[in-house]
């Protein structure tokens, strides 16, 4: 099982106004050792395919770090392979 899950989805405000100020939002914590990751976003300036697609490449990039982590190889050796 990994260690970490990312969830996504627009970001709900209790005032509308503050929906326009961002374009997304990261936030994580520890969980019963597993990094979580929360990626809201502005539903006006970005559609759900897009952040899907963003959400895949985020999490590809954190396991390509943990691998360079438990490996000692550089981000690029990695990346090579």
């Amino acid at each position: 099982s990994e260690n970490f899950v990312i969830k996504h989805g627009p970001a709900t405000y209790l005032n509308p106004e503050d929906e326009l100020d961002f374009q997304f939002n990261i936030e994580a914590r520890i969980k019963n050792e597993r990094l979580i990751i929360n990626l809201s976003y502005n539903k006006y300036s970005n559609d759900r395919e897009s952040i899907k697609k963003f959400a895949a490449h985020y999490k590809s990039n954190l396991l390509t770090i943990k691998e360079c982590i438990n490996t000692g190889k550089s981000y690029l050796e990695i990346l090579k392979n």
